[in-house]
């Protein structure tokens, strides 16, 4: 049977890059061949036989010969560790391979460039494409683990100001860097900050354009339970945000904006600094709370010489309300008899039923009519689903344990028994 080798690549350590350099320990290195077998890719198993020599041809051999039986050949690919010692690359070597008693021709010198680097668990194929973990690299370095849960790659910085990592792109219509998680749980990232660094990110990003829809993090998620972005305050004193938005020098700009339901399980407020003492209080003042999306609307009027007078709302009145309820008041002097004489019609009602230039407070409110409230509606009572159902928004208040609590690290133990660890 004739065999050739069509393809090679011969990998040392980086402890034996030059005679020059003392040699680690550990001398072993990887030969990795293609074999063809009368023209075509072999696939099997062969015994093969490994010299090493000072010269193309001739020469002396060097170390003993490694035998090495039922190796397996897939479509052509084989792999072989190899060790011949110390004084293995001691100036310029060539390996000699026999397969099944045919040795093959010529011999392959033993290259020490980076190029050719491949050694225990390390891969570069003939682009350059470096893995660890597989042989087979799918980018320009592919980092793959399948121990338990540790993690794939650990980068670690402790100069101070220093950076642990740092991606960059220059290309168009690309990321700078995707990150995909396929399993049915973990994180496909997770970051740390150190824990005793006062300003320090786990994640800090930043979007210099200055047009276009530009984007710090776009964050997506697809699971009918999933959340596009989480937020966890977990101190238990201070005050803390799980979410903080801000805008800088724009009033126009907003530094939350949900383009959708907005909810919240506790109270909704705003917080400005206090007039009186603004260095050292907020004043807080919270929203109305109904079981219906209602907007309101008030004012005052003076009636006219008739006891009446037209209130004018906005144009866009009636096209985002309907079912009104009115509110009268009458300042400075009682008025039994006011009354609503005409509904609203046209975006305007009509007071009536006081006295010439009484001045009237009035309040319209009405339920929210807009597209939006027409296509989704308002419901009040909402069934859980999925992984929610047995689940509390704040168990602790229904004298709940807190794992039946629905923040992400309680539904992560819901669905893995892995643990988090740094």
């Amino acid at each position: 049977m004739r065999y050739c080798q069509s393809l090679f690549t011969i990998a040392i350590s980086l402890s034996m890059l030059a005679s020059s350099i003392a040699l680690a320990a550990d001398t072993a290195f990887t030969y990795q061949g293609s074999l063809m077998e009368s023209g075509s890719p072999m696939t099997g198993t062969v015994d093969i036989d490994v010299s090493l020599w000072n010269a193309l041809a001739a020469g002396s051999q060097v170390g003993s010969t490694q035998n090495i039986e039922d190796v397996p050949v897939t479509d052509g690919l084989f792999s072989l560790e190899l060790d011949f010692g110390a004084a293995a690359l001691d100036g310029d070597r060539w390996l000699e391979i026999t397969i099944n008693g045919t040795t093959l021709s010529p011999r392959q010198k033993v290259t020490a460039s980076p190029y050719s680097i491949q050694t225990r668990g390390i891969f570069v194929d003939d682009d350059g494409q470096v893995a660890i973990g597989t042989p087979v690299p799918t980018a320009q370095l592919d980092v793959r683990s399948s121990t338990g849960i540790q993690p794939a790659l650990y980068v670690e910085s402790t100069s101070p100001g220093g950076q642990a990592i740092r991606v960059r792109s220059d290309g168009t219509g690309g990321p700078a860097l995707t990150v995909a998680h396929l399993g049915e749980s973990g994180n496909a990232i997770s970051l740390w900050a150190g824990a005793f660094s006062p300003v320090g990110y786990a994640i800090r990003a930043r979007n210099f354009a200055e047009s276009g829809l530009a984007r710090g993090i776009d964050a997506w998620t697809f699971s009918s339970t999933g959340r596009g972005v989480t937020g966890n305050a977990n101190s238990s004193t201070g005050v803390t945000y799980g979410v903080y938005g801000e805008v800088f020098g724009n009033p126009d700009g907003f530094g939350v904006f949900s383009n959708g339901k907005l909810g919240s399980s506790g109270f909704k407020t705003f917080r400005i600094d206090h007039p009186t003492d603004p260095e050292n209080k907020y004043l807080v003042h919270y929203s109305s709370e109904g079981p219906e999306p209602i907007n309101e609307y008030s004012g005052n009027v003076n009636l006219g010489a008739d006891g009446s007078a037209w209130v004018q709302l906005p144009d866009y009145f009636e096209m985002i309300n309907i079912d009104f309820r009115y509110t009268l008041t009458a300042i400075g002097a009682p008025a039994p008899g006011l009354y609503i004489a005409s509904e609203v019609q046209d975006n305007a009602f009509r007071i009536a039923g006081g006295k010439a230039g009484l001045k009237v407070s009035w309040e319209v409110k009405g339920r929210r009519n807009d597209p939006y409230a027409r296509a989704y509606g308002a419901p009040v009572i909402v069934e859980k689903q999925g992984i929610e159902i047995g689940k509390y928004l704040q168990p602790q208040l229904f004298g709940k344990p807190e794992s039946m609590g629905m923040t992400p690290f309680q539904i992560d133990a819901q669905l893995s028994t892995e643990t988090i660890d740094r």
